[in-house]
């Protein structure tokens, strides 16, 4: 049996209605919704995860995201529940880091 998709609602989530933000974690991608944008990275090709403030664009409205870089690039993301996020992820692919700020939120995982 197929494990359930995860939905991780933006920390500005649903402010208007186009432009509703949201990532679901499934068992093998992590689609990103934003507006009419969106972004599906298998987690395989996920290596790292990093806490940044940049204000570079992406499927992010907040500015206190998280990075997410491999094989695909780059993403960011901002989550409301960064812990369960990040959990969710490394649970689906175990092999990606965390680093800097994110890494005590994942501590014992």
């Amino acid at each position: 049996m197929a494990a359930e998709a995860r939905r991780f609602p933006s920390k500005i989530d649903g402010w208007l209605v186009f432009i509703t933000t949201c990532y679901v974690v499934t068992q093998d991608r992590l689609v990103a919704r934003g507006g009419p944008c969106r972004r599906t990275v298998p987690l395989a090709l996920i290596r790292t995860l990093r806490s940044t403030r940049s204000i570079m664009g992406n499927i992010a409205l907040s500015a206190d995201r998280i990075e997410i870089t491999g094989e695909f690039g780059e993403l960011m993301v901002s989550p409301r529940d960064k812990r369960a996020f990040v959990r969710a992820i490394l649970t689906a692919a175990p092999a990606a880091t965390v680093e800097g700020d994110l890494a005590p939120l994942v501590e014992g995982h």
